[in-house]
């Protein structure tokens, strides 16, 4: 999503290629990629990208059985090894809440 918002090729054409249908995105997703732009560009920024996001994408929230089994498959075993280093702290453990 932040590539696509950057520009950055090929996730911009990929992306672009599914906004016709108005795809389906969490609000999880959302939240952090406000997140990010607020702490990189500002609180102003961070506002105009969420507006856009709104009506670009259907944004979804999820509920907590889903939000569990996700949490569950990146901390399987398997999506451990695939994301160890790149892996960031837990927002808490970092400070942030």
């Amino acid at each position: 999503m932040l590539a696509w918002l950057d520009g950055e090729e090929p996730a911009h054409d990929r992306i672009e290629q599914l906004l016709s249908d108005r795809p389906l995105i969490s609000w999880v997703d959302a939240v952090e990629v406000y997140y990010r732009v607020e702490r990189n560009h500002g609180r102003s920024e961070a506002d105009e990208v969420l507006t856009g996001l709104r009506k670009t994408f259907e944004l979804d929230l999820p509920g907590t059985t889903l939000m569990i089994e996700t949490a569950r498959l990146k901390a399987s075993p398997r999506s451990r090894s695939a994301t160890a280093s790149r892996s960031p702290r837990p927002a808490l453990a970092a400070g942030h809440s």
